[in-house]
């Protein structure tokens, strides 16, 4: 009798660190075919390392959105029921990251930040972000981007242990605050979704130079802000910098949802590998990023 043989397990690296992505067996927000499948398998990784060491740690770890519970298994939840971490999320039990503190926290963010004033303004806008399409309107939504990466920043300045990913090309305001900030882009490493199979590997530049298909992610009256004629100039004159370029309707980038995802974290044995002169190879990436934003 002939049998199919067992399906080789995907892997991918980040730095020294080599995993298998995350296949199944929950299919929540299809892992086999975007970013989640990247996303769920550093979450599980970070979270089961975080866990092992509650005892040294002294608190529960810290989930900002709640994304890995979809994925935990049920035989490793308390009573087979509660995850054994806090979360804070909006919709599942109205913590709001925002207004936290993380000091001394073991965190792990999966696709959340990049929503935080964006498409979501925590307690102010729980349903999300909106405009009316005026440039006022726009202005005011679009210096809220800035609350990403200043949650950002706060997580990487009071937790003792943080990994967070968020879609490049998602929140432009996000992309410029990591690749230009000295506390937050030594910790980054940008890793690229590679075929249609939907295998990923690091992305040795780092760049941030990836699309994100938005026509996945809102319904079409609200896409069509992101693609306002306004918005440009209004991030220009908000941000002091041009916005980066987005696909303009028809045009989808190579893959659906993200094509690349930022990975921020101080913990991991994948930093072994940092590059000695930091300062040069910053240099050298945000000229790069200056080109692809004139382009």
């Amino acid at each position: 009798m002939v049998t199919d043989p067992e399906p080789e397990a995907l892997t991918t690296s980040l730095g020294s660190l080599t995993f298998e992505l995350y296949r199944g067996p929950s299919d929540h927000n299809s892992p086999k075919a975007n970013e989640r499948t990247l996303e769920v398998a550093l979450g599980l990784w970070f979270m089961r390392r975080s866990l092992s060491r509650l005892s040294s740690i002294g608190q529960l770890p810290l989930e900002l959105g709640d994304v890995l519970g979809h994925y935990w298994p049920t035989e490793d939840r308390v009573d087979g029921r509660y995850l054994p971490w806090q979360l804070a999320d909006l919709g599942s039990n109205g913590q709001d990251a925002t207004s936290m503190s993380f000091v001394g926290r073991h965190l792990l963010s999966l696709s959340t930040v990049e929503h935080v004033g964006h498409d979501n303004e925590g307690l102010a806008h729980v349903n999300g972000f909106r405009t009316n399409g005026t440039r006022e309107s726009l202005e005011e939504w679009v210096r809220s981007w800035d609350e990403a990466p200043s949650l950002l920043r706060q997580i990487a300045a009071e937790a003792a242990e943080f990994l967070v990913t968020f879609p490049v090309g998602f929140n432009a305001r996000l992309d410029d605050v990591v690749v230009s900030s000295q506390e937050l882009w030594p910790v980054s490493r940008v890793l690229r979704r590679v075929n249609v199979q939907n295998l990923w590997e690091e992305d040795p530049k780092r760049s941030f130079a990836y699309h994100y298909d938005l026509q996945d992610a809102y319904l079409p009256e609200t896409t069509g802000l992101m693609h306002h004629p306004a918005l440009p100039g209004v991030y220009q004159q908000v941000y002091g910098s041009a916005m980066p370029a987005k696909l303009q309707p028809p045009f989808h980038p190579r893959f659906r949802f993200a094509n690349a995802v930022c990975v921020v974290t101080n913990g991991g044995n994948w930093f072994a590998k940092r590059v000695v002169d930091l300062e040069r190879q910053t240099s050298e990436f945000n000229m790069e990023w200056q080109s692809v934003e004139a382009s």
